[in-house]
């Protein structure tokens, strides 16, 4: 996928979670840095949808911003961007040639 692999983003309440196709990937970070998301995995198909939610709940990532990527590697492409500060207080997203 070119340019900005995400797809979505948006607050995961239960609402959002069931709303996505099967098979997107989600991912959610809970303040954590970029490279170290609290939750990420491809999306359950309907009828394993309840216990991926608990996984979610479970995992604290329910309520906070997540961000939804066509596939695994569209995230880990996106990653590819974020660096450390060099003071160590924190990451910035560095443009990629």
């Amino acid at each position: 996928m070119s340019g900005n692999a995400m797809i979505m983003s948006g607050k995961l309440t239960k609402k959002f979670y069931i709303g996505l196709p099967d098979g997107v990937f989600l991912v959610c970070s809970a303040g954590m840095s970029p490279l170290e998301p609290s939750f990420a995995e491809y999306v359950a198909i309907e009828i394993d949808r309840p216990v991926q939610w608990n996984r979610i709940r479970e995992a604290r990532a329910d309520q906070i911003e997540c961000h939804v990527y066509q596939t695994k590697e569209d995230f880990e492409e996106y990653l590819k961007g974020w660096r450390r500060r060099p003071d160590g207080r924190g990451w910035y997203r560095a443009e990629i040639a």
